[in-house]
This record gives structure tokens, C-alpha cells and sequence, in this order.
């Protein structure tokens, strides 16, 4: 049971960390500014790079738990 709360937590976690990019990426589209934009959409990608990694990280670690 413990395992299972833990994955809750992490793809919770990573839920809202997505929303949290999404708003970056919303309140960008509303801006006039090409700069401000160009900034907002590289600090999201940047940040959805990060997460991806270490949620693969976190997946290769359950993985490694499920083999033993």
C-alpha cells in the first residue's frame, strides 16, 4: 500500500506541476509582447524538460523496486 500512495503523490505532483506550465503558457498568449513570450515559452519548456527527466527517474526507480 505504501508504494502505491507514494506513486499517487508523485503523479499528483506532476499534475500540478503541468497545470502550473499551462498557466505560464495561457498568461503568455495574452501578452502583446513577441519577447515576453519567446521568454515565458522557453522558461515552459525548460521546466517541462525537468520534469520529464526526473519522472523518468521515478519510473525507473519503481521499476527497479517491482524486480525485487
Amino acid at each position: 500500500m505504501k508504494k502505491s500512495f507514494d506513486i499517487l503523490n508523485d503523479y499528483e505532483g506532476l499534475c500540478g506541476q503541468l497545470l502550473d506550465i499551462v498557466n505560464v503558457l495561457e498568461f503568455a498568449e495574452l501578452e502583446n509582447e513577441v519577447n515576453l513570450y519567446r521568454t515565458l515559452g522557453t522558461t515552459a519548456r525548460l521546466a517541462l524538460k525537468q520534469l520529464i527527466r526526473e519522472h523518468r527517474e521515478l519510473a525507473d526507480k519503481y521499476r527497479e523496486e517491482l524486480k525485487q
